[in-house]
């Protein structure tokens, strides 16, 4: 595993590593933050979302939500008309309807995403269709 796929952070024994393949999304809790892995496991970090913007690689995690940010690896599916993100482990995530956009905009710019999207369900309006990534 490079650096560039781990994730050094502080937990309340020290520091710990998390492997970005395995981190499924972080929620804000209280002045801390949860992070949820692969295997639904939770740990609860000391660092804020504003420290994992900044650490983590955009291409792959978007921040949907002020208490959330998701690895996108993980969408299940997308309601648009009620800022939903659904997860493929089940959770479903609020999606701000500011960030709605922002998330469209990145998926269609995303290189990485191209092989991923073509499964991703969009909901608007009770319909559901496919992204066409050109």
């Amino acid at each position: 595993m490079s650096p560039q796929d781990v994730l050094e952070v502080r937990i309340i024994t020290g520091t710990t590593l998390i492997s970005l393949k395995s981190l499924v999304m972080i929620r804000t809790l209280n002045r801390h933050s949860q992070i949820t892995l692969l295997d639904n496991a939770g740990i609860e970090v000391f660092h804020d979302l504003k420290w994992f913007e900044m650490e983590l690689p955009k291409q792959i995690f978007f921040r949907c939500h002020k208490s959330y940010i998701v690895n996108c690896n993980y969408f299940e599916s997308i309601n648009l008309s009620a800022c939903k993100i659904r997860l493929k482990n089940g959770c479903e995530i609020p999606l701000s309807r500011r960030r709605k956009q922002e998330l469209l905009d990145c998926i269609k710019e995303c290189i990485i995403w191209k092989d991923y999207v073509e499964g991703l369900k969009f909901v608007t309006n009770s319909t559901t269709s496919g992204l066409n990534i050109p």
